[in-house]
């Protein structure tokens, strides 16, 4: 119905372009067109839920497919409704010359439907840029390479109820790197988080037969494997943590810290009691992540929980002066004043 010239010519460089494929319980996703480097994708497309997200769909080669193709677009990103469709028949190779390909380098957050439960083969191959994902609870199925060489990849949202997100525990099969977890519900409301530390595997060879054996380094494998009947156990995480005091740096343990105790999910008090514990032993560290990250939530909660002594809040308000932050110095200038100390003002 319409080819090549007609996209490339009636296609606004701020709109979207998506190219698919009808699929087994709805459509997949075979590459997007977009100058944007943040985006959401469309929960249907041409009357049909998006399921799948293709082979190096969003990778900087060229996708995998075989059979017809059709396309979406819209010119209006801020209007989810405005997409029309029809075929697509011509050489995909030329409209990566004339539009924007939504991959590699290009991407930095992106929003999966709801709906989404495959994703194939090297769908985020080598996306280096690539720093949050946000997806629904059903991924039910992950291809090879997919999340291979994503270096900035460390934010995870999952919109679902913590307590019954199937896909979790197969996202984080694929994902060594550190990872900070942010539950929210669909409409984006928060719900908790947790923080899974990056983990190292390797074979060693221990004989001339060519025997391996398998070496594991780091508590983020562990913690990753706290699932019952493919549902995260909050208490099986947290019983974790001991390990982790013994093989984790100080940042590492702070951010285990700080999610569970500014975001708990099922957090149990003696559990509270050592993270609590924990970093108030840390709590240097934890004010210099916080000053490092400009978080002024989290630098702000760590001061009033913990009262950290002047020493401490003095060399914390250098250290937001030497990253020039003015708002958290003075934040900490506040919080070192006394509490009996009120303002006066004078007229004469």
């Amino acid at each position: 119905m319409d080819n090549i010239k007609n996209i490339s010519e009636n296609f606004h460089p701020q709109g979207t372009c998506i190219l698919w494929q009808p699929a087994e319980e709805g459509l997949r996703i075979i590459r997007v067109y977009s100058s944007q480097a943040c985006l959401s994708l469309p929960k249907t497309l041409g009357g049909r839920l998006v399921t799948e997200i293709g082979a190096y769909c969003f990778s900087a080669s060229l996708p995998r497919y075989t059979g017809p193709l059709y396309y979406s677009q819209n010119m209006n990103p801020d209007l989810e409704k405005a997409w029309t469709s029809g075929s697509f028949s011509s050489d995909l190779s030329q409209l990566e010359n004339r539009l924007f390909p939504f991959c590699g380098n290009a991407i930095e957050d992106l929003r999966l439907p709801t709906g989404v439960q495959i994703l194939h083969n090297g769908a985020f191959y080598n996306c280096r840029k690539l720093a949050r994902l946000s997806v629904g609870p059903d991924i039910r199925g992950i291809g090879s390479d997919c999340f291979t060489n994503n270096r900035l990849f460390h934010q995870l949202i999952m919109r679902a109820d913590p307590h019954s997100s199937r896909g979790l525990k197969l996202l984080l099969e694929r994902l060594a790197q550190d990872l900070t977890v942010c539950f929210t519900d669909q409409e984006g409301t928060d719900l908790g988080s947790l923080y899974f530390p990056e983990y190292y595997e390797w074979l060693d060879e221990i004989t001339a037969a060519h025997i391996f054996s398998r070496s594991i380094r780091g508590a983020g494998f562990r913690m990753r494997k706290c699932f019952q009947d493919n549902r995260l156990d909050f208490e099986k995480y947290d019983q974790c943590f001991e390990a982790a005091v013994r093989e984790e740096s100080p940042e590492t343990l702070c951010r285990i810290c700080l999610a569970r105790l500014t975001r708990p999910i099922d957090l149990k008090t003696g559990a509270r009691k050592i993270y609590e514990q924990a970093l108030e032993k840390r709590l240097g560290p934890a004010l210099s992540l916080a000053i490092e990250e400009r978080d002024s939530d989290t630098l702000s909660w760590l001061c009033r929980t913990f009262s950290p002594d002047r020493k401490l809040l003095a060399d914390s308000r250098s250290l937001c002066l030497d990253k020039d932050w003015s708002q958290g110095a003075a934040l900490l200038m506040e919080m070192s004043a006394p509490a009996d100390i009120k303002k006066r003002f004078s007229f004469d």
